[in-house]
């Protein structure tokens, strides 16, 4: 497994693999990274702590 912080911004197309051997494909949505820099949370929003 590659151990480097991997870059994502929104847009990014993904793709996950699942048992079946099948793909769940998606895109990112929101730039959480981005967010974080120009401080667009408030303070007490729970969502920079899940990064």
């Amino acid at each position: 497994m590659n151990m480097q912080k991997s870059k994502f911004r929104h847009g990014d197309i993904f793709a996950v693999p699942l048992p079946d051997g099948t793909f769940l494909p998606g895109r990112i949505m929101l730039d959480i990274y981005g967010c974080l820099k120009r401080r667009l949370f408030p303070e007490d929003s729970p969502l920079p702590g899940l990064g």
